[in-house]
């Protein structure tokens, strides 16, 4: 099986976004040798984790690439806007945690992937001010 290594590398190395902020970055594919891609994405999710029971919710899934890609190192460019969602919160009962994550489906192989978390907090400039 081909080797099949992947990263996800931010703007600024940042981990910490407001909401109504872009996330930009790249993901990073070193292949050993050519590989078959069935697809190669990247997610951005949230899940909560805690008592109780558990919920996770996919915001954003791009595909990058489908088909094949010859050895070497290959870099794929995103940005995505952080539209209204639930922020970063960590609690006594419960956390609401995000992350980015990239998978490949390579077929006939265990598929690789690779996760970053990222931390998301209210903006101030969009918290809209009661009208007199």
């Amino acid at each position: 099986m081909a080797s099949c290594d992947l990263d996800i590398i931010l703007d600024g190395d940042k981990s910490r976004y407001q909401i109504g902020e872009q996330l930009k970055g790249l993901v990073k594919v070193v292949l050993g040798q050519p590989c078959n891609f069935k697809a190669l994405f990247i997610e951005l999710e949230w899940q909560t984790r805690g008592s109780g029971s558990e919920d996770k919710e996919t915001f954003v899934h791009l595909s990058l690439v489908d088909g094949e890609l010859p050895a070497g190192e290959h870099e794929f460019e995103f940005d995505l806007l952080l539209e209204n969602q639930p922020l970063t919160y960590q609690g006594k009962h419960i956390n609401i945690d995000w992350q980015l994550k990239v998978c490949a489906d390579i077929p006939w192989a265990l598929n690789p992937c690779v996760t970053k978390e990222i931390v998301i907090v209210s903006n101030p400039a969009l918290v809209a001010l009661p009208s007199k």
